[in-house]
């Protein structure tokens, strides 16, 4: 490739050139490279590199609770100080790949501590819901009428409507059951939206977000944690 083709289109397209072959350097999956070496709409550029777009998805939620995700002595040194969701793109390969690393050993000694558990969901935020019988059935609006839902995405195992979990806010321990679950997958795709189409026996998978809907109408709080 000549080079003030390459230098041209990274000044005009504000990319990188990244080779053909070229792989996410955190889970090795094969990068989409156009004919000419640069990357398209799998990968997402880092200070030194490109990763694919599924790793910098699991990157970001993480970033966002990032004082959840880390023990405290890291969340206070370097590079995890410095790390957060509006400088993403100025973070290396080797940094977002320690990162996650860490993540992971935390989130796997949280589960642990909680005995007979094997998953994990982090919650964003929580709704109390009232769904009209006219959208959903007299039965389902009975049925759900105050519960609590929680919205936010699974670092670790499954979730899915019937399983029973453990929510542990603080000293309180609460154990409820799921009624409904529903996996979010767009910005259409809205809870009232899976209210109305009963799309709560759906499963939320490791790192999908979605909507938890509970047992329960017991507020609990957005730090609190949700085991399996």
């Amino acid at each position: 490739m000549a080079e003030w083709f390459k230098n041209f289109v990274e000044s005009s397209t504000n990319t990188k050139y990244v080779p053909l072959g070229s792989k996410c350097t955190l889970c090795d999956k094969k990068l989409n490279c156009l004919s000419t070496g640069f990357f398209s709409c799998n990968a997402v550029q880092l200070a030194d590199g490109a990763i694919c777009k599924t790793c910098q998805e699991k990157l970001m939620l993480l970033l966002q609770s990032k004082n959840q995700c880390l023990p405290l002595a890291l969340q206070e040194k370097e590079p995890y100080f410095s790390m957060c969701v509006e400088n993403i793109f100025a973070t290396t390969q080797e940094n977002a790949k320690t990162f996650l690393g860490e993540c992971e050993i935390f989130c796997k000694e949280t589960i642990a501590q909680q005995g007979n558990c094997s998953g994990m969901f982090r919650i964003e935020h929580i709704n109390r819901i009232k769904p009209k019988a006219t959208d959903v059935g007299i039965a389902r609006a009975q049925k759900l009428k105050d519960k609590i839902v929680l919205y936010g995405y699974v670092q670790a195992g499954k979730f899915k409507k019937g399983d029973c979990i453990k929510i542990v806010d603080g000293m309180r321990v609460i154990d409820t059951k799921i009624l409904e679950a529903y996996v979010y997958d767009c910005e259409e795709n809205t809870l009232n939206a899976n209210l109305k189409a009963n799309m709560g026996k759906q499963q939320l998978n490791t790192w999908q977000k979605g909507w938890l809907c509970l047992d329960t109408e017991t507020l609990i709080n957005n730090t609190a944690l949700v085991f399996v």
